[in-house]
């Protein structure tokens, strides 16, 4: 969380965020799908899952943090289905 925070503002975090993008989020989506739609469709998905951050554990917005595990894993699992594109956009995009 401490990272999430931070690298809001502070541009050595921001960069930290970016190498664990670039390390570990795209070569296993690239190892998945392809070299060609890694990094796109990795930033899709790490969209997601940041949003869910920021929404869950920096802003406490009470619907979020309400939400079980299940729950969020059901909510989000399509929209992440789709930006593999597993989901029923499959376009390549």
């Amino acid at each position: 969380m401490v990272l999430l925070r931070s690298a809001l503002t502070d541009e050595r975090a921001a960069t930290r965020l970016h190498e664990i993008f670039a390390t570990q989020i795209a070569p296993a989506i690239s190892t998945m799908l392809g070299p060609e739609l890694a990094a796109r469709r990795a930033a899709l998905v790490s969209a997601q899952l940041l949003g869910l951050g920021l929404t869950r554990y920096l802003l406490r917005l009470p619907a979020v943090t309400a939400l079980t595990h299940e729950e969020i894993e059901n909510g989000l699992a399509p929209a992440i289905d789709a930006a593999l594109g597993q989901g029923p956009d499959t376009s390549g995009a």
